[in-house]
C-alpha cells in the first residue's frame, strides 16, 4: 500500500500503518511536523521565565522548558519520574529509564499485541495466539513464556511504534529536552 500524500510505501506498525516519509517527527521545539519538513535537531535556549539559571531538579527544568513555563509551576508527584502541570501528568525519564520502563510495559502487555506480530516471535500460529488472547490480560504470562527472545521482541516493538507508544497514554508521543548536557524524554500520561 502506498501513502496517499507522497506515494511512498507504507510501513506496517503494531496497531497501524504509516508512511516513513510523511510520518510526523518531533522538531526541536517539541511540535510534530512532517519528516520532509523537520529541521535538524538543535539545542534551544530556555524560554524567558524558565529554568535558565536555577538550581532545581534537572527533570523539573526539562519539563518546564518543554512546556515553556516557570519551573515553580511544575509539581513533583509520588516519585522522581512523575510530574504534574495543572491537570496534566508527565513522565520525565533519562534514556536508560525510558528503555527500562518501556520494556516493563511491553512485557506486561504482550496479550494486547497483534497476533501477526506475536507469531514472528513465537513457535505458535496466529489462530492459537488469538485463542489465548481471548482470555485478555490473564493470558499474558502464557504468551510471555512462548516468546523465543524477549530482548528481540522488545526491540522490535519499540522499533515499530517507538517508546512513546508504550509510555505516553495521552498521545503516544516522546519529546526530548536537554538540560546541562543530559537528554530527558518527556511523555504525557493523561
Amino acid at each position: 500500500m502506498n501513502c496517499p500524500t507522497c506515494g511512498s510505501k507504507m510501513v506496517e506498525m503494531l496497531f497501524s500503518s504509516v508512511c516513513d516519509v510523511c510520518a510526523p517527527k518531533p522538531s526541536s521545539g517539541g511540535f510534530l511536523v512532517p519528516a520532509t519538513l523537520a529541521p535538524d535537531p538543535a539545542p534551544i535556549a530556555a524560554p524567558e521565565g524558565t529554568c535558565g539559571d536555577c538550581k532545581c531538579d534537572p527533570k523539573t527544568q526539562a519539563l518546564a522548558r518543554f512546556l515553556e513555563v516557570d519551573h515553580e509551576e511544575i509539581s513533583a508527584a509520588w516519585n522522581d519520574e512523575n510530574f504534574s502541570y495543572g491537570r496534566q501528568d508527565f513522565l520525565v525519564l533519562t534514556d536508560s529509564e525510558a528503555d527500562s520502563m518501556a520494556r516493563e510495559t511491553i512485557l506486561d502487555q504482550v496479550w494486547a499485541f497483534r497476533p501477526e506480530f506475536l507469531e514472528a516471535h513465537m513457535d505458535l500460529d496466529q489462530e492459537s495466539i488469538e485463542t489465548l488472547q481471548e482470555k485478555s490480560d490473564s493470558a499474558n504470562k502464557a504468551l510471555l513464556r512462548l516468546i523465543r527472545d524477549k530482548d528481540h521482541f522488545v526491540h522490535d516493538a519499540i522499533s515499530s511504534d517507538g517508546r512513546g507508544h508504550f509510555l505516553s497514554g495521552y498521545d503516544g508521543e516522546e519529546h526530548e529536552e536537554r538540560v546541562d548536557g543530559e537528554t530527558f524524554f518527556i511523555y504525557r500520561t493523561n
